[in-house]
């Protein structure tokens, strides 16, 4: 599959974007998408860099490539490999290294959650605007990021949303990722089959988010919240408005919206990166 825009610029980029589903491949300038391909990803690393060879001489090819930006979940800079248990095979390889031989241009490898907050904060449908972005993405693991005055985050802080306690009752306390992510919904759901009563379920796991949200917007003062990842699309807007109303103290709170460009955004987050580090 590929979508294209004319467009006349100096030396394109490239953005892969691997995730544990697909690989897509875009070329890119420091303005806009201009084209992109998508495939599944390959369970082996040998395979995945087939594809992502084969779909960069398509998109590219007899033009120069000025660069290529790798997000990934969890990058290590240093050795330019990356860490995914989803992806067992593509962990730890030197994929950095490997890309520089293949497209003949420097590779960085940056971590896809960002990306994703400054595609939304940017590009997304409130671009509009340079208020403050708290963008969550809610998938596998639960990861947020502060995106002030349209400009990226730098020292990346280490310390993430997802680690934040949130209160279920009885003296308990469990991070927010451990209650909200793909991997936790799918072992309670799957230790529990006899959950007959699924809207209640989720109601508990709205009204944990909205704690999550509301600590976030104590801490950040955010003008808009951003969900993304595949688990955006579970929670409803009304409900979690609702409670994080209920939460508050009265001040005015932040719109809550959803990702509005869905797999492109770690593309268009990597337009934003170009912009700064021009």
């Amino acid at each position: 599959m590929a979508n294209t825009k004319e467009a006349h610029m100096d030396t394109n980029k490239m953005c892969i974007s691997i995730t544990e589903k697909r690989i897509l491949v875009a070329k890119i300038n420091q303005e806009e998408i201009l084209q992109y391909q998508q495939s599944s990803t390959p369970a082996m690393f040998s395979d995945g860099i087939k594809k992502i060879k084969k779909m960069g001489k398509t998109l590219f090819q007899k033009e120069k490539i000025g660069q290529v930006i790798c997000s990934v979940a969890h990058p290590n800079h240093k050795d330019q490999t990356f860490f995914d248990r989803r992806l067992p095979t593509w962990q730890d390889r030197p994929i950095g290294e490997i890309l520089e031989k293949i497209f003949f241009c420097p590779v960085q490898l940056e971590n896809q959650f960002l990306l994703e907050a400054l595609g939304e904060a940017i590009f997304g449908t409130n671009h509009t605007s340079r208020k403050t972005v708290a963008y969550y993405h809610l998938g596998r693991e639960v990861v947020a990021f502060k995106i002030q005055n349209q400009k990226p985050p730098f020292p990346i802080p280490p310390l993430n949303p997802g680690s934040q306690l949130i209160d279920i009752g009885h003296g308990n306390a469990v991070k927010l990722s451990d209650l909200l992510s793909e991997d936790s919904l799918e072992l309670k759901l799957g230790k529990n089959p006899e959950i007959n009563n699924k809207e209640k379920f989720f109601d508990e796991i709205t009204y944990s988010l909205a704690k999550g949200l509301h600590n976030t917007c104590l801490h950040w003062n955010p003008g808009v919240i951003v969900l993304g990842g595949t688990l955006a699309k579970e929670f409803p807007l009304g409900k979690l408005n609702e409670y994080l109303k209920n939460l508050g103290d009265g001040h005015k709170l932040p719109r809550i919206d959803k990702s509005s460009l869905n797999e492109l955004a770690d593309s268009y987050g990597a337009v934003v990166m170009l912009r700064h580090k021009s």
